[in-house]
């Protein structure tokens, strides 16, 4: 599994909104100036982080996108999937047809690779990565 820079620059995103003023909402320039990520890349990203429910967009002077959870309830995995096309490790273990499933011997390690690799990208919230992000930036936690 490869994470695309979609991905990686979805997470970003999302955590330069996390870090900042809450639930206010941010404009697209400030998100880019704090990210270095484009403009247009950026508003391509939240197309589908916005149809999956994970930040809200408002139009307008004050507008921008926001959180539209709490930062403790979005994981990682939930981002990459919203912007990723498979977080799997190898396409079998998707419940696709494979023709050597019923003799495929590492079949059990990549859905046991698959299942760790879910759960870690399900326990790692935007929360959690506030506290690192701070931590870095030598702000006082």
């Amino acid at each position: 599994m490869k994470i695309s820079t979609r991905g990686q620059y979805s997470l970003e995103a999302l955590l330069c909104l996390a870090v900042s003023s809450g639930h206010k909402p941010q404009s697209i320039r400030a998100i880019s100036e704090q990210s270095g990520i484009s403009d247009g890349y950026l508003e391509q990203l939240f197309i589908p982080l916005k149809k999956k429910g994970l930040v809200i967009g408002s139009r307008g002077v004050q507008g921008g996108y926001a959180l539209a959870k709490d930062p403790s309830r979005i994981s990682a995995g939930d981002v990459l999937r919203a912007v990723e096309t498979s977080l799997h490790p190898v396409p079998c273990v998707q419940g696709g047809y494979c023709k050597r499933e019923k003799i495929c011997a590492s079949r059990r390690t990549w859905k046991t690779i698959d299942s760790a690799l879910e759960n870690v990208l399900n326990s790692v919230k935007l929360s959690d990565l506030i506290i690192v992000y701070r931590g870095l930036s030598g702000e006082v936690i």
